[in-house]
């Protein structure tokens, strides 16, 4: 459904087996209410666990809502702020399509210059 855009930089984070597991093939809304029952809390404190994974509000909107691209995106955004303002990065012209289609081959290029 997603193609290539499972595999986004954007789209990952460190889970355990068993949170991989958990998550598998439900949909966004049935694991995330799966997920608030069993740590027992809110959606406010679901969303404070999500910000430290660069996911705010407007992204945890479009996950739970399933819209995908939507997530990337704005997720995108909100580590390039990161790596801007707390890391000092200069990344003005980084898009996220650039991100995600550099390949290991093209990285091995530019290191040969």
């Amino acid at each position: 459904m997603y193609g290539k855009l499972i595999d986004s930089v954007f789209n990952m984070t460190f889970l355990t087996k068993k949170s991989n597991q958990f998550i598998k093939d439900k949909a966004t809304k049935e694991y995330f209410k799966e997920l608030a029952d069993v740590l027992n809390i809110n959606e406010e404190s679901m969303k404070s666990i999500f910000s430290d994974h660069f996911i705010n509000d407007s992204a945890f909107d479009a996950f739970i809502e399933e819209r995908f691209e939507d997530f990337l995106k704005i997720r995108a955004e909100e580590i390039k702020n990161y790596l801007k303002i707390k890391v000092g990065l200069d990344i003005d012209d980084i898009d996220v399509k650039f991100v995600d289609s550099v390949t290991d081959e093209d990285l091995e290029e530019d290191s040969e210059d």
